[in-house]
This record gives structure tokens, sequence and C-alpha cells, in this order.
């Protein structure tokens, strides 16, 4: 499995790519060398995925943010810290957890019921996301860059 970044001046793109799972990318533009969820565009194979999500919601649920492809709907929130998440639907959840850095890095991930392969592959691009906005302290961080970017 290959899971490489790469990064342009006004975008950053994650993605992984194995043998059991499908090919799947995720871009958006930079938040240091990881894509955030500002212009957020995700694709499994060639298929675009339908996100969607709401920024001022209150509670962790609410900021969830909402994937919609070949008939399946999840949902992806933050766990516990912005290290880890868990990505959600009817009767399966992935749980991704980040532990350790630099050449110490590893991944964690459970599974809880009869997960396809393309539900792993979303928890996995994720990790290489910048998903911080998903937790309250992360919105509360971007509020005023946003705010910035609505006079500029």
């Amino acid at each position: 499995m290959t899971c490489p970044i790469a990064r342009g001046n006004t975008w950053a793109r994650v993605g992984v790519d194995g043998e059991h799972i499908p090919a799947s990318s995720f871009e958006g533009f930079p938040d240091g060398s990881r894509p955030s969820l500002s212009f957020m565009e995700f694709r499994v194979g060639s298929t675009p995925v339908v996100l969607s999500r709401r920024r001022w919601a209150l509670t962790r649920k609410g900021r969830s943010l909402r994937l919609a492809t070949a008939g399946i709907r999840t949902t992806a929130r933050p766990r516990d810290a912005e290290r880890a998440h868990v990505l959600a639907r009817e009767g399966v959840r992935v749980g991704v957890a980040r532990k350790g850095g630099g050449s110490r890095r590893r991944q964690i991930v459970e599974v809880t019921g009869p997960a396809e392969p393309v539900d792993l592959s979303i928890a996995i691009v994720f990790t290489g996301a910048n998903l911080a906005n998903l937790t309250l302290s992360g919105a509360a961080r971007s509020t005023p860059a946003r705010f910035l970017d609505l006079t500029s």
C-alpha cells in the first residue's frame, strides 16, 4: 500500500492505493503539508465523492464530514483528539489513530462490522488530511482566517 503526498502552491493531495483496496485521493487547500477541508475534493478511483459539512455546528456530530458515493453514505468525525478519527455508516465503524512521530509514526486501524475495501480506503486516506476543523477547537482556531478571507 502506498500513501503519497503531493503539494502545489494552492493545493495539497494525499492518496492511497493498494492491492486489496481501491485507489482514493483527497485534495484541498494546503494547511502545512497536508490538505485541509477548504476547497476539498475526494475521489475513489475516478468517481467523485460528494462531501458536505456544517462549519458552524456546535456538536461533534453536527460538524462531521458527510460522504456519499456509489449508494454508500458515511460520516467522518474526530475521536478524542485531532490525531484520531472514525468513519461510520450503518453497521460499520472504522477507527484510525495516528501514534508516534518521525520514523516511529504508525497508524492503528480498528474495524467493527462488515467493512468493505472502500471503507478502509477512505479511512486511511483521511489520516493524511488535516481534519482539525471537525473539532471545536480547530473550528475556533480557523475562524479568524475565515473572516479575513471574507474581507479579501
